[in-house]
């Protein structure tokens, strides 16, 4: 999926590159859970690069209901994003 193809590029990532997946995902309901939950996957592994926060920051922060489960998914996505936000620079923060 994309977001592993982001976190292997790492900085080879430009931010048009990355800013296009969001878009993709935008534009297209019908991939919109799928991303949600693969960015939620992704965010949750112990080594994710910066642009990949990014990005799953992004998609989660625009699809997050999407993911289904349990009631507290939305607590738990907030929980996983704030822990890495601690580990990225402060542009990332402000999107």
């Amino acid at each position: 999926m994309y977001v592993q193809l982001i976190n292997l590029a790492g900085d080879f990532v430009s931010e048009d590159i990355w800013y296009r997946v969001v878009q993709i995902v935008t534009n297209n309901e019908e991939l919109q859970e799928y991303a949600a939950t693969t960015c939620y996957d992704a965010l949750k592994q112990p080594s994710i690069h910066e642009n990949g926060v990014k990005v799953g920051g992004y998609i989660l922060g625009e699809f997050g209901n999407l993911i289904k489960g349990d009631d507290h998914v939305g607590d738990e996505i907030v929980e996983v994003l704030s822990k890495r936000f601690t580990t990225v620079s402060a542009p990332v923060c402000v999107l």
